[in-house]
């Protein structure tokens, strides 16, 4: 359910309420112990339950003025038999991963962003987010922050040439599956370029560098429970390289160059 209210022409609410359902799949139900790896053991649980999920969040937008936007967002979700990946030892001192019904799983978002579109050519975004995750699973409790800081900024250079850079500060399992039993992680920069190129209405190229100055990052995490403990100071690659050729059939692109926004249903609809 969303729920809109616009007290005034510059400010928007946005509240939404939601509700979702998770049923595991073989991939979290096998209970084939995998022993490929010396002393480590994974295997599926086939006594998961359904898992339940409720979230909330509160959205508001203010346009301060025709070019500077502003938005701040809070978000909750709350699940009690949330399905998640969790380790212990069994008692032959084997490191046994499988998944389980986790008693509590909570997380809190805060968040808020700043847009700055001096023409339709160029947009700056700087935004910032801090997380709270609460997990509880058999025998064991644990809680951190996870914060969140980027800057990026997209614009035309020359004829059909567009350069987009993001550089952003967090930890480095950001938009992935988060370990429950993660203690400590290394926080660190995150830097993207992209250079592109359209040819012509239908082909685009495009170049991306992440990470150009380091050839290695150090990667530093420690997860903990009641039954084990596990360190891992490693080094992964830094910089790499990346080439594209996108070539569009149809009319409609991903974006209105024009007016500077991404396509709408309504768009789609016009007579012309």
């Amino acid at each position: 359910m969303r729920f809109n209210y616009r007290p005034g022409r510059k400010s928007t609410f946005i509240v939404t309420l939601g509700n979702s359902s998770f049923r595991p799949d073989i991939t979290y139900l096998n209970p084939y112990e995998d022993k490929s790896i010396p002393n480590h053991i994974t295997t599926g649980n086939p006594n998961l339950k359904n898992q339940t999920r409720y979230n909330a969040m509160l959205l508001y937008r203010y346009a301060l003025t025709s070019k500077f936007n502003f938005q701040a967002l809070i978000s909750g979700i709350l699940s009690e038999n949330s399905v998640q990946q969790y380790s212990y030892t069994n008692p032959d001192g084997i490191l046994v991963t499988t998944y389980g019904n986790i008693g509590k799983d909570r997380t809190v978002y805060f968040s808020g962003s700043l847009s700055y579109t001096p023409s339709a050519s160029f947009q700056m975004d700087l935004s910032g987010r801090m997380a709270r995750y609460v997990y509880e699973y058999p025998g064991n409790s644990n809680a951190y922050w996870e914060p969140l800081i980027k800057l990026s900024a997209d614009g035309k250079i020359w004829k059909g040439g567009f350069l987009s850079t993001q550089i952003m500060y967090t930890a480095p399992n950001f938009g992935m599956a988060r370990n429950i039993q993660a203690r400590k992680q290394t926080l660190r920069p995150d830097v993207r370029i992209t250079l592109t190129q359209e040819l012509g209405q239908n082909l685009r190229l495009s170049i991306s560098a992440r990470n150009f100055w380091c050839r290695y990052i150090q990667d530093y995490t420690e997860d903990r429970s009641t039954t084990f403990y596990r360190s891992e100071n490693k080094q992964i690659i830094g910089r790499t390289f990346s080439f594209s050729i996108t070539y569009t059939f149809g009319r409609f692109r991903d974006r209105i160059k024009n007016a500077g926004r991404t396509i709408s249903n309504s768009d789609r609809t016009k007579e012309f």
